[in-house]
């Protein structure tokens, strides 16, 4: 993270930060109701995360996880997302091995885009 520059590595921690924050909230507010569709979807979401296609660049790749994301933040709410957000990323992380801070923003920048995506169902729905 060195050859970054000195607002890159701002906006890097500041997003990691601020997605721990929301994912530690919404871990704390899993209520695993259908615990079994949880496991599941979990389970569907780390592969979609490992199998990628690479993308034009050498830093670029494309995977159909997102569309497992989606299923479960209208099935299973926001808890549930970053519950199988977090899960398919520790696999990919354990299967590739990134480094730390390339997974982390991975999967906070992931938690924050849940967090929009809640405040928007909020706003849509009150």
């Amino acid at each position: 993270m060195k050859k970054f520059s000195l607002g890159t590595r701002l906006y890097i921690l500041g997003t990691i930060f601020l997605g721990a924050g929301y994912i530690a909230w919404a871990l704390h507010q899993l209520k695993p109701d259908d615990l079994g569709l949880l496991v599941t979807v979990g389970l569907l979401g780390a592969l979609a995360q490992i199998f990628k296609v690479e993308g034009t660049t050498e830093r670029s790749s494309y995977n159909v996880s997102w569309v497992v994301y989606g299923f479960t933040f209208l099935r299973l709410g926001a808890p549930g997302l970053i519950f199988v957000i977090l899960l398919a990323h520790i696999v990919d992380w354990a299967k590739h091995r990134y480094p730390w801070f390339i997974q982390c923003f991975n999967i906070t920048q992931f938690a924050v885009a849940a967090l929009a995506a809640t405040l928007a169902q909020f706003a849509v729905y009150a």
